[in-house]
C-alpha cells in the first residue's frame, strides 16, 4: 500500500530543480478567518484548487511528521506551526471552547504555477490535542474524512430498491 509520505517523495522526485514545491498550509475554523501560511520567507499569492479563489499566503514556518497508526488504527500525522508572532497561538485559543475541530489543509504548488495547487483534492486533516507554546503550536492531524468507519460501498443495496436482488 502507497502511503501519501511515498506518494509525496515521489512527486518531489518528478519535479524540475528549477520549479521547486511550495508547500502551504490552512487553519480553518467556521467561527475565524482561514489563516494561510507558506512555507518561505516571503509571502506567496496563488489561486485555491477552485481556480477562482486567490489567497496570499503569509510567510511562516510548519513541519509535517511522516504519518504513523495510532491505538486506534488512524493514520495521523503530528503538526507543528510556528508561533513567534504568536497569531497562531491568539486562533487557537479563541477557539479552544468550541465543539467544531481545526481543520488544516495542506496544498503544495508548483513555484511557477499560481494557477491551483498540485494536489485536488487537497490535503485535509482535523487538528487534536493542540499544545501551544510561546515559540510553536504542535498537535496530532487526523483525516478529516473517518476512514475506518465510512461504509463501503457507500450505497446500500435493498431489496425494495433493487427488486433484481431477491433469489
Amino acid at each position: 500500500m502507497t502511503t501519501f509520505a511515498d506518494a509525496y517523495k515521489e512527486a518531489l522526485v518528478c519535479v524540475p530543480r528549477d520549479n521547486p514545491i511550495v508547500e502551504t498550509l490552512a487553519i480553518e475554523h467556521p467561527d475565524e478567518p482561514t489563516i494561510y501560511i507558506v512555507k518561505d520567507w516571503e509571502d506567496w499569492t496563488a489561486y485555491l484548487e477552485d481556480a477562482v479563489t486567490e489567497v496570499t499566503f503569509l510567510k511562516g514556518y510548519f513541519a509535517l511528521r511522516q504519518p504513523s497508526k495510532n491505538p486506534e488504527g488512524v493514520p495521523e500525522l503530528q503538526i507543528a506551526l510556528a508561533n513567534a508572532d504568536g497569531a497562531v497561538g491568539a486562533y487557537l485559543e479563541r477557539i479552544k471552547h468550541s465543539e467544531t475541530p481545526v481543520e488544516v489543509v495542506f496544498r503544495p504548488y508548483l513555484a511557477d504555477d499560481t494557477s491551483g495547487p498540485m494536489t485536488t483534492p487537497p490535503l485535509r486533516l482535523q487538528v487534536k490535542n493542540v499544545n501551544v507554546t510561546l515559540f510553536q503550536a504542535q498537535g496530532r492531524a487526523l483525516f478529516a474524512r473517518d476512514m475506518k468507519n465510512t461504509m463501503v460501498p457507500t450505497e446500500r443495496y435493498l431489496r425494495t430498491r433493487f427488486p433484481g436482488l431477491a433469489g
